[in-house]
């Protein structure tokens, strides 16, 4: 049966008994559509009613079960499936609604595909509100029609952009049209039914946008009024004439699109449905949340970083922003103790005392709140923060409404043509701020805003309100770069600059009323003055924080053949005018052509760049500087030019200047203290929410052209950190983009506010991290932490994610409420957080500890000594900086050493990191050529040529790499070498490689260490641990030291599909406990680790936690029981001996009395294995110890995290 026959209930349950979801025995409403998920199948003859309930009905709770709804009209003739979460989490079928045809195929055939699914995420269930479909569908037409409409623009640098806004204006009347606000098709059928001679963008586009919508009847051609319908004035700025668009010097602005196009536009886009109302949304209709799928799709991510957020994340990072910040506002003004400001306002009876409280939740903190999103992309966040904010003002405003104290407001309520519209417009123009440096993003941003009020205008009551202006709340800049107040005053007149509060308050008043105003010709009268007052102190501003950071980065001029000498001057002088040439340097085309005489003037032209003066130690007969006496500076640009051209094999002149005016402009500014001066005179925002852009460190200065950006970053937010007591790295250059805006949100939030967003989780274990560790846990209360690297939040994106929330507040305790979900499905149902004291985070990696996980770690540290007190060494691999060459096989290092035997000591067998597993080897027939640091001028080597002559087959191996770069920089030209290209990097440690030793892998899944009785080099993919205790490596490859190593030292990524990376000096830390007793079984685990290591645990918990087993009443005394049954059956193995046996008959080095001493050896081993196998199984009083120690809290928790 299709989903369209359905015309009665028995129906429903075939269609989908059909597809295997069956009602439950218990309850036949509820069907199964998977092994977690249920449909419960409500019939019902008032939609209406039920269907806001269910929109506006919020889940919460820990639910191991959920309920998805499908709500049927008892005509059957409305369908609607409602996801518990999601985005979209609504779809509606109507059978009475004309669908666009590809819309209504779409939809019935995901219908259709409905089917169970015996997993617990039913793929046809989540299929239904998957806008993916839709989005990419959409998209690759859109942007055709773009791009083409783009080429025919002419006149801006930026066709593209254009052309977005063109369309962007498009897609906003086809959701009026959605509304009703104007006639249903009414754009396509003016283009279809265009006279001939006519062109649609100069007869109908541009009058319609330019002309009705954004002008008020009476300023209108009253020849356009006649020809077109009764368009309603709707201002707002959407339809001004492409403010912002960069126009080319000289070039008109020529938009000439063909009839055809505009076609093409209207079938495209009448090929879907359109609705307004997010909150009604579909997987099959273009909505406004849809528009962010589609620019997210529209910018080059990878260059951008810009990923659209999933509307689960964006709601729970508003609510729980929004809710506490006005909680503790209410609970510090009036002493109460609310746990959510929803306690109050969904109270169903008031006192006195609690309308106050409303009244001043309304009036004192509602109306006042700031939320900002610094790099609001599409404005995601911004439209979740209005419909948290909305729901508490209705709350507010229905409860109020017939207070005395309420009345003045409500008369200007009444003003509106209905309340929501009202709520709506008070929030996007009073309490919702947005920067971006994407104008594209800031377009779309504005326009989603402006869809919400929209989306509240009640068509029936005849009003159409006009939109606001917003132009000042979401606004175009580069969110890091610029003042959020001024700094301490320093003695140069600049510095003296203090904000003209006379001025600022006059732009106060402007924007204002830019706000309020209606009309269209006022609105241009504001935007002119304000933009002519802000760009004065703008100017002023950009001078004063080039002087405020002195930052010197890196330039160069290239001098061309084909430039002029005018134009090289120019280059000159402008690299003069900095007055701030600490570096400077001049390169020649002709490297063997220097002479003296070019040395010494080059010499002299430096040393005149950097001191502004001649200096009589550089005299030159052929370059006279003596008539260049010191003074101006402006007399080095005739010091260069001349220079060049009298030998004319100038090339490039490298300096290192500071910032200037041009750069800030360049790679954007944005002056937070005067575009939003009355949030910042009040301290800051209230709230800053986001998903700031992910771009890591070494692709940053790819957003600017030529200018060392990172730097001009690291060095400006250096200062929030300058002033810790503790010594920290300060070093800031090695951070991705997203965690400088981390930093910034805390320059822009006020104190008490609250700040959340959703960004890499990198820095929460990356030494880079090591500074904004410290920043965040010193000077915030961390409320929650939500880590999600072991679930994917956005698609397409690989790069694990962190979700934290906190305020700005130095705290003296405070618990950290962390979750480590294993999907958004667990995140949005299940939370299953616990508690951290933030005053336990360490600075070299944040874990997150439960307060067993805390125990566990204070016991085991204080069991024993740290290994770097033990003195035990470990040592990091060998790195050759180009392994391809340096590594060869048995059958290379052989042909290398034919002729030169004595070359065989050059070769060392080396081990890579995946060839150590836990307790053994296995080596891959892998050599390192050991020619080490200053081991050619021992031989008496000088140079390339002797080594060619001297070792003719190494240098033959070698020369067959000379063209291959590898990833790095060639064989000759890598950094990891020696003196000479041929030899490895300086290493004082060889030695220790041939000695007994554990090794581990640097980085594996689960942590690896094995015994090396071999002398094996390693590769720095490996550690060296220079013992060759038995016991330590039974205590690395414990169960315990991989929880240790997994909960407290770096990892890569989490768990069994992830990688641990512990650095050394966290290894260091290690803490080892010691036992008297000898720790034979290690060499039974050699032979047969499955068999062994399950009691080796058993043996290391018990060496560990033998007192607290005690303790607990788990054993009589604190004894090693486990270790006293097992012993008396641990007979003596001869692993060392067969380990170097086994090894000389790997290289084909074994006599036959060796050979036959390695078998016995290997029959003996075997037998004694199976021996001690025989003995455990049969042996009580071992079975009772292992079943004693896995019962106890500590080994749980320990077996469950390592097995998560």
């Amino acid at each position: 049966m299709k989903f369209k026959e359905i015309i009665s209930q028995d129906d429903i349950y075939t269609f989908f008994d059909e597809r295997g979801i069956l009602p439950t025995p218990e309850d036949k409403s509820l069907l199964k559509i998977d092994a977690r998920h249920f449909l419960r199948l409500i019939i019902e003859d008032n939609l209406d009613r039920t269907i806001a309930n269910i929109i506006k009905k919020e889940y919460s709770g820990k639910q191991e079960f959920v309920e998805h709804l499908l709500i049927v009209k008892s005509d059957f003739e409305i369908f609607i499936f409602k996801k518990l979460y999601g985005d979209p989490d609504t779809v509606i079928y109507d059978k009475q609604k004309r669908y666009a045809s590809d819309t209504e195929l779409s939809l019935l055939k995901k219908i259709d595909s409905l089917k169970y699914d015996e997993t617990d995420t039913s793929d046809s269930f989540y299929e239904l509100f998957d806008v993916r479909e839709v989005v990419d569908k959409f998209y690759e037409e859109y942007r055709q029609l773009r791009d083409q409409m783009a080429e025919i623009i002419e006149g801006t640098p930026n066709p593209n952009f254009l052309s977005q806004i063109i369309l962007n204006r498009i897609i906003f009347i086809y959701f009026l049209q959605a509304k009703e606000i104007i006639p249903d098709n009414y754009l396509a059928r003016l283009c279809f039914n265009m006279d001939e001679g006519e062109n649609y963008y100069r007869d109908y586009f541009e009058p319609i946008i330019f002309e009705l919508f954004n002008k008020e009847a009476e300023f209108r051609d009253s020849n356009i009024n006649e020809k077109f319908l009764n368009i309603p004035y709707l201002n707002g700025g959407l339809f001004s004439r492409f403010e912002g668009v960069e126009i080319l010097k000289g070039e008109p602005l020529k938009i000439e699109i063909s009839n055809d196009i505009w076609k093409k536009i209207f079938l495209l886009f009448n090929n879907y449905g359109w609705i307004i109302e997010e909150e009604r949304g579909d997987s099959v209709s273009i909505t406004p949340s849809v528009l962010g799928h589609i620019y997210e799709k529209s910018v080059v991510q990878r260059e951008t970083g810009s990923y659209y957020t999933p509307k689960d994340i964006t709601n729970y990072i508003s609510k729980n922003t929004i809710y506490p910040y006005l909680t503790h506002k209410l609970n510090k003004r009036f002493k109460t103790k609310y746990k959510d400001v929803k306690e109050l306002v969904d109270k169903e009876e008031y006192n006195n005392e609690e309308l106050n409280q409303i009244y001043t939740l309304y009036f004192d903190f509602l109306k006042k709140l700031s939320v900002c999103d610094p790099a609001c992309g599409s404005g995601a966040f911004l439209v979740a923060a209005e419909y948290v904010l909305f729901d508490l003002y209705k709350k507010c405003i229905v409860i109020l409404k017939d207070s005395n104290d309420f009345k003045q407001e409500q008369e200007v309520i009444d003003k509106n043509s209905n309340r929501n519209y009202y709520i709506a417009r008070e929030i996007i123009t009073n309490n919702i701020f947005g920067v971006d440096i994407q104008e594209g993003c800031v377009e779309i941003a504005k326009l989603r805003l402006w869809l919400s009020l929209v989306s509240e205008i009640d068509i029936g009551s005849g009003q159409i309100e006009s939109l606001p202006n917003i132009d000042y709340n979401i606004m175009v800049g580069n969110s890091l770069i610029g003042f959020t107040k001024l700094e301490k005053r320093v003695k140069r007149d600049i510095a003296d600059w203090t904000v003209p509060k006379g001025e600022m308050d006059e732009l106060r008043k402007l924007k204002k009323e830019f706000r309020r105003t209606k009309s269209s010709k006022r609105a241009e009268q504001i935007r002119h003055l304000i933009s002519e007052k802000t760009e004065i102190i703008q100017e002023e501003l950009n001078a004063l924080y080039c002087h405020n950071n002195k930052i010197a980065i890196k330039d160069k001029i290239t001098i061309t053949d084909e430039m002029s000498d005018e134009e090289v001057l120019n280059q000159i002088q402008l690299m003069n005018q900095n007055h701030s040439l600490t570096k400077f340097k001049i390169k020649l085309k002709k490297k063997n052509s220097v002479n003296l005489d070019k040395v010494r003037a080059i010499d002299g032209i430096t040393c005149y760049a950097r001191e502004g003066k001649v200096s009589s130690i550089y005299p030159t007969p052929s370059f006279n500087f003596e008539k260049h006496k010191e003074g101006k500076r402006d007399s080095l640009s005739t010091l260069l030019l001349t220079f060049i051209s009298k030998w004319n094999e100038v090339e490039i002149i490298e300096f290192e200047r500071l910032i200037n005016v041009k750069d800030l402009n360049t790679i954007g500014f944005f002056h937070w203290i005067i575009e939003f001066y009355d949030v910042f005179e009040n301290g800051g925002f209230d709230i800053i929410i986001g998903n700031p852009p992910y771009i890591r460190q070494e692709k940053i200065n790819d957003l600017t052209n030529g200018i060392d950006y990172k730097l001009i970053l690291a060095e400006v937010f250096s200062k929030l950190v300058k002033n810790e007591t503790d010594p920290i790295n300060r070093n800031l250059d090695n951070m991705d983009l997203s965690v400088f805006f981390i930093f910034r949100s805390f320059m822009l939030l006020r104190d008490d506010g609250y700040h959340s967003f959703i960004i890499t989780n990198k820095w929460l274990r990356a030494a880079y991290g090591l500074s904004i560790r410290r920043f965040l846990k010193y000077n915030t209360q961390i409320v929650k932490l939500i880590d999600f690297i072991k679930s994917d939040v956005f698609q397409g994106l690989t790069v694990d994610t962190v979700l934290y929330i906190l305020r700005k507040n130095k705290f003296a305790t405070n618990k950290i409420s962390f979750c480590l979900p294993n999907s958004i499905d667990e995140f949005i149902l299940n939370d299953h957080s616990y508690n951290c004291e933030q005053v336990l985070l360490e600075d070299e990696v944040w874990s997150f500890s439960d307060p067993i996980t805390v125990e566990l770690k204070t016991h085991i540290e204080s069991r024993g000594k740290k290994l770097k007190d033990m003195n035990i060494k470990i040592y990091r691999g060998v790195t050759t900086g180009f392994n391809d060459a340096f590594l060869v096989k048995s059958e290379i290092k052989n042909k290398i050493i034919t002729k030169k035997p004595e070359l065989e000591d050059f070769f060392k067998p080396i081990l890579k990191g995946k060839n150590i597993t836990r307790y053994s080897i296995n080596w891959k027939d892998n050599w390192i050529i050991r020619f080490e640091n200053r081991l050619s001028k021992r031989l008496g080597i000088k140079n390339e040529k002797e080594f060619q002559s001297k070792m003719p087959n190494l240098f033959d191996h070698y020369k067959s790499f000379f063209k291959i770069k590898g990833k790095g920089k060639g064989l000759k030209n890598r950094d990891d070498r020696g003196e000479f290209w041929w030899e490895l990097r300086a290493c004082d440690y060889y030695e220790e490689f041939e000695k007994v030793k554990i090794i581990a892998t640097k980085a594996a899944k689960e942590p690896s260490f094995a015994l090396d009785y071999c002398n094996f080099y390693i590769l720095n993919t490996s550690y060296a641990i220079v013992s060759e205790s038995k016991m330590l490596l039974a205590i690395l490859n414990s169960n315990l030291c991989r929880f240790y190593i997994q909960e407290f030292m770096s990892k890569l990524k989490y768990g069994s599909t992830g990688t641990y990376e512990p650095k050394i000096k966290e290894l260091e830390k290690f803490p080892v406990t010691s036992s008297e007793k000898p720790f034979d079984v290690v060499d039974y685990l050699h032979i047969n680790k499955e068999a062994f290591e399950d009691i080796t645990n058993g043996l290391i918990y018990e060496l560990y936690f033998k007192e607290q087993f005690y303790a607990d009443g788990l054993y009589p005394k604190s004894e090693n029981y486990l270790h006293k049954a097992l012993e008396k059956y641990l007979k003596p193995i001869r692993y060392k001996e067969f380990s170097k046996l086994d090894w000389k008959q790997e290289i084909g080095k074994i006599t036959d009395k060796e050979q036959e001493k390695l078998n016995n050896i290997i029959r003996e081993n075997r037998y004694l294995v199976e021996e001690l196998i025989s003995a455990i199984d049969k042996d009580s009083e071992i079975k009772k110890w292992m079943d004693i120690i896995k019962t106890h809290r500590w080994v749980k928790k320990i077996e469950e995290k390592i097995n998560d």
